[in-house]
């Protein structure tokens, strides 16, 4: 409920200097401060908001991928918190995976998972999916080889490239970079698996790395495909194919509604594993990626147990 949300922005300033001599930057017009000055700034905001709102559940986003880890680890303890872009976004994408492994004609431990971006997001998928593997009786070695192999030659540079060489069943799309997934990217993707799980996550829709046309069409409509952004569905060979939308509002509303005391990488995993189960026969049969967002408020009761 927009009632009882309060969105904060928290400015310390910027170090880049095309924003500071912008007549039109709306930022703050200073240069960041220490890290002991930052971090004293956040110890303080953190102690305030629990004292203001003790039922509050803060949730972080949008940070920098430093402070972004430094900060969940610092405060996950002092008051119900998470940080959304690496455990609400790691949930999604890992209960997704899990949903369309059906899909896949092929054992799984044979998939190969490739991340494109190094922001917090995609360490945080990275992180989610190896606690995942390594939960289910993987070691890490065996869990690190579902996302890359050992590689000494010359850093790639070209995504596709890196899709011939990697050969991965699923892609997942973390940069912001606008049509990252080149339709050549798509089309070697479609040789290494016979279902090519796309997921295009980075928002809003004009940062996509691919539309959901554009991956039906480039694989010939066997991507199996979700995105960050929402796209309409689309037909393809007479067949009505519907979008999924890998958006972190399937995660978090389940620690609101159970007033937790502290939101525990557990939980996470719990909600992710729960997301992934959620889908009726009816969903199944279209081959959803995840259930249908006007079901949220169910799947959302529910992950509160």
């Amino acid at each position: 409920r927009p009632s009882s949300t309060l969105p904060i922005t928290l400015d310390l300033g910027t170090n880049n200097s095309s924003n500071l001599s912008d007549p039109l930057y709306l930022g703050l017009r200073q240069r960041l401060p220490s890290d002991a000055e930052y971090d004293a700034f956040m110890d303080e905001f953190i102690t305030e908001m629990g004292c203001v709102y003790p039922k509050v559940l803060v949730q972080f986003e949008d940070s920098s991928t430093d402070h972004a880890f430094s900060y969940l680890e610092r405060f996950r303890n002092s008051l119900p918190l998470f940080n959304d872009d690496i455990q609400g976004t790691g949930a999604v994408v890992l209960a997704g995976l899990l949903s369309v492994a059906r899909l896949v004609p092929i054992p799984r431990n044979e998939h190969r998972i490739l991340l494109f971006g190094a922001g917090s997001a995609s360490v945080g998928v990275a992180k989610q999916l190896m606690s995942f593997f390594t939960i289910a009786g993987m070691n890490e070695e065996a869990a690190r080889n579902f996302a890359r192999k050992h590689y000494t030659g010359l850093p790639m540079k070209d995504l596709a490239e890196i899709v011939k060489y990697v050969k991965p069943t699923a892609l997942l799309g973390l940069s912001t970079i606008t049509g990252a997934f080149t339709p050549e990217v798509i089309r070697q993707m479609s040789q290494n698996t016979p279902r090519p799980i796309i997921f295009p996550l980075s928002d809003p829709v004009h940062l996509s790395e691919r539309t959901f046309a554009e991956a039906l069409k480039h694989s010939n409509g066997t991507a199996i495909f979700a995105s960050g952004s929402p796209f309409g569905s689309e037909f393809i060979g007479g067949v009505r194919r519907e979008p999924g939308q890998g958006n972190n509002m399937y995660i978090f509303p389940g620690a609101i509604l159970c007033r937790a005391k502290s939101v525990t990488d557990s939980m996470v995993q719990a909600s992710a594993l729960g997301l992934a189960g959620s889908l009726s026969w009816d969903e199944r049969a279209l081959e959803l990626v995840y259930l249908r967002i006007e079901r949220i408020r169910e799947i959302s009761d529910d992950n509160k147990q």
